[in-house]
C-alpha cells in the first residue's frame, strides 16, 4: 500500500486520475480473486481511486464459458433450449499455459474493463479480431501469421457481458459493504 500511496500522490500531482487494475487470480487459485479484490479496494477506498476489476471478469467468463462448453457437449435430447448465437459452444481460454499470465483474449477481456472503468460506460463494441503483427525479419512473400484473437460473435458478446457484469457486480457489493459499515 505505500508504493501504491507514493504513485498516486505522483499521479495526482500531474492531474491524473487513479484507475487501480484489479488482477485476476491464477487459474489453478481461484479463491484468491477475493482476497485481490479487496487488497485493491482497501487502498483504492483509502485514496478516493476507482478499480478496474480485472478478476472479477475473469472469474465470470470462466464460470460462463466452462457452463456454455458443458452444455455444447451435452447429448442433443438433453440440451437446453438456447439460440446457437447466444453462447459459444467453446469458449476461448483467458490463460496462458503457465496459469497466471493472460492470452491475447484474456487481455482483451482486461481492456475492456479498465476501459470501462476510464469511461465509466462499457465499451459499444469489442474487436472480433486482433491481427498479428508480421515480423519483418521474415521474408518477402512468406504467410502472414494468424491472428491473436480471432472471435466469433458469442464470444465477442460473452467477453463484452462479463466485463459489463464485472464492474456492475463490483459497485453492487462496495455498496453493500458500505452500507453494513459502522458509521
Amino acid at each position: 500500500h505505500a508504493a501504491a500511496r507514493a504513485l498516486h500522490a505522483l499521479a495526482r500531482q500531474a492531474g491524473a486520475r487513479v484507475v487501480f487494475f484489479c488482477t485476476w487470480a491464477r487459474r489453478d487459485h481461484p479463491e484468491q480473486r477475493a482476497e485481490l479484490e479487496d487488497a485493491y479496494a482497501s487502498i483504492a477506498a483509502e485514496l478516493g481511486a476507482s478499480i478496474a476489476p480485472v478478476g472479477r471478469a475473469f472469474e465470470r467468463y470462466v464460470l460462463l464459458g466452462t457452463a456454455a462448453t458443458a452444455r455444447a457437449k451435452r447429448p442433443a435430447g438433453k440440451r437446453e433450449q438456447v439460440p446457437a448465437a447466444a453462447a459459444p459452444t467453446t469458449a476461448p481460454s483467458l490463460y496462458a499455459e503457465d496459469g497466471s499470465h493472460a492470452t491475447p483474449v484474456g487481455s482483451c477481456l482486461a481492456a475492456a474493463v479498465l476501459l470501462e472503468a476510464i469511461q465509466g460506460r462499457a465499451p459499444r463494441t469489442l474487436a472480433r479480431e486482433l491481427p498479428a503483427r508480421r515480423d519483418p525479419a521474415l521474408p518477402t512473400g512468406a504467410p502472414a501469421p494468424p491472428p491473436l484473437i480471432a472471435l466469433d460473435e458469442p464470444s465477442a458478446a460473452l467477453l463484452a457481458r462479463c466485463a459489463r457484469e464485472a464492474r456492475e457486480g463490483f459497485a453492487k457489493e462496495r455498496a453493500r459493504r458500505r452500507a453494513k459499515a459502522p458509521a
